[in-house]
């Protein structure tokens, strides 16, 4: 079988992250990912490869940590609600749909169930079946970070968009097709 991710590919998207200092739940930032990806390469890219050939995603890589906005450094709530009034006035002036918070409200199930009806199953479904379950995420502030709890709806921003789309056109096909 040829090799889902080759190490080109691997470096074009390394490449394309947004570098930031900010650090995830191990502690470790884009910016120190982006330094060390050329002597971490090899064993990522097996890893990534061995998940597309098993369709499973590791549950250590599906805890996320939520930095809340007005807890951060030269950040208020106010700050948070002008840059989110700024998205919105933005979108509204290129047209653009404005859904607040709907990739918190993916029902996993639904995009599974939906998966399977554009025909995507075998190992691809159990990938983003095995990605969907089990995640976990917490807050963290500058007064400490709350317990981790299991994620029961919603996607992360990372693929929010592309999973956020199949739950959206299933309620396109339901308000176009009633029952």
């Amino acid at each position: 079988m040829d090799l889902p991710l080759t190490e080109l590919e691997f470096n074009g998207i390394i490449g394309k992250i947004k570098t930031k200092s900010t650090m995830d739940h191990y502690g470790i930032s884009t910016k120190l990912l982006k330094d060390i990806a050329p002597h971490i390469a090899d064993p990522i890219i097996s890893i990534i490869n061995r998940c597309l050939d098993e369709g499973i995603f590791p549950d250590e890589f599906k805890i996320s940590k939520i930095s809340q906005h007005g807890f951060r450094k030269n950040k208020s709530t106010e700050t948070g609600l002008s840059e989110s009034l700024g998205a919105i006035i933005e979108a509204l002036d290129s047209q653009e749909h404005v859904r607040p918070a709907a990739f918190d409200m993916v029902d996993h199930q639904l995009v599974l169930d939906k998966q399977c009806y554009y025909g995507i199953r075998g190992t691809a479904h159990d990938l983003l079946s095995s990605y969907l379950s089990n995640r976990q995420q917490y807050v963290e502030t500058n007064l400490g970070k709350s317990t981790i709890e299991i994620v029961q709806r919603g996607v992360s921003t990372t693929c929010s968009p592309h999973i956020y789309q199949i739950d959206n056109n299933t309620l396109r096909l339901t308000w176009a097709n009633p029952l």
